[in-house]
């Protein structure tokens, strides 16, 4: 399933990075201050991706974009899925 939003797509990203690093979540704060958008549209990208993909937690996120092989070691800010 394919997310269209190159945020979104950073966010998701960002959560497999953090949980692939050192097995921990990130707070929407956390995900704001490292993609430098507001908490409250980290919030609401995380919010999407859980609806879109039918998901009930950020560690089911982070194992999609795991699985879906998004650029894990891509530049800060500017992650972009492969293929």
């Amino acid at each position: 399933m394919a997310l269209e939003s190159r945020v979104t797509l950073q966010v998701a990203t960002y959560l497999a990075t953090a949980a692939l690093s050192d097995g921990a979540g990130r707070s929407n704060r956390a995900i704001g201050q490292e993609l430098f958008i507001s908490p409250a549209t980290a919030a609401r990208h995380v919010a999407n991706i859980l609806a879109k993909l039918g998901f009930s937690s950020r560690a089911q996120i982070a194992a999609w974009a795991a699985g879906e092989h998004l650029d894990l070691a891509g530049s800060r800010g500017r992650h972009r899925p492969h293929g």
